[in-house]
């Protein structure tokens, strides 16, 4: 069953609180920070040449002087943004370093509304994606970790969102991220919100401030859709 009452955030909390957490929510989804690159000093954002406004939002958000000079892929469009002092930024943040597999994050140290959506908005700029090419509107938030995607589900649950787990098997699974071949080892957990609840979330959410592109997709979901129960009708 659920572990968390809906709506049980009832603090709105702070927009510092909402920055903490959203630079938490983006390295928790794109952030590779292993023992082995916390050692090696190589802590970075996985990210796309296209995606500049996000890029300079994720500098300005952390500060310009946290990063070193971005390493680029051996080939395609991908990048990464490299952290001067990586371990510093892990243990400001109180991740643990882990590989993707592995990555979570506890829901009940979320106090604040502004905690929980700066989580879930960073963990959308890096890892989800807004569908609007259906009758039926969707937010979405991929990872390889059983356990991350039950705790976005709970982070949700917490704010009166409700979001469905799927989970792909399929071996054959993987392709490309933005020129890199990703390799398809784990499970593909997806959580998903749809209907009321994705108007609900793009209510909540401030992810415009971080992702432009997806911000305009959030907007529209927000005000071009009547989202009630399961459906979603453009407005005429």
């Amino acid at each position: 069953g659920d572990k968390w009452p809906t709506a049980q955030r009832d603090d709105k909390g702070t927009d510092e609180q909402y920055e903490r957490e959203l630079k938490r929510g983006i390295l928790l989804g794109d952030g590779c920070y292993t023992d082995a690159t916390v050692d090696r000093n190589h802590v970075h954002i996985s990210t796309s040449v296209e995606d500049k406004g996000y890029n300079e939002r994720v500098k300005k958000l952390s500060g310009e002087e946290q990063f070193r000079a971005d390493d680029p892929y051996s080939e395609g469009k991908a990048k990464k943004m490299v952290f001067s002092d990586g371990g510093a930024v892990v243990q400001q943040l109180d991740l643990d370093p882990a590989k993707a597999p592995g990555k979570s994050f506890d829901p009940t140290d979320l106090t604040t509304e502004a905690e929980v959506m700066g989580t879930l908005d960073g963990l959308l700029a890096s890892d989800g994606n807004i569908n609007l090419y259906s009758n039926h509107p969707q937010i979405r938030w991929d990872t390889s970790s059983e356990e991350l995607a039950d705790s976005i589900r709970n982070a949700l649950l917490s704010v009166g969102i409700h979001g469905r787990i799927s989970v792909v098997t399929d071996p054959k699974r993987g392709g490309s991220i933005n020129g890199r071949k990703i390799s398809a080892n784990n499970p593909k957990y997806t959580v998903n919100v749809s209907g009321a609840s994705a108007r609900r979330y793009a209510e909540k959410s401030r992810i415009g401030e971080i992702h432009p592109e997806k911000g305009e997709q959030m907007f529209e979901l927000r005000t071009a859709w009547l989202t009630t129960g399961n459906t979603g009708k453009a407005q005429v």
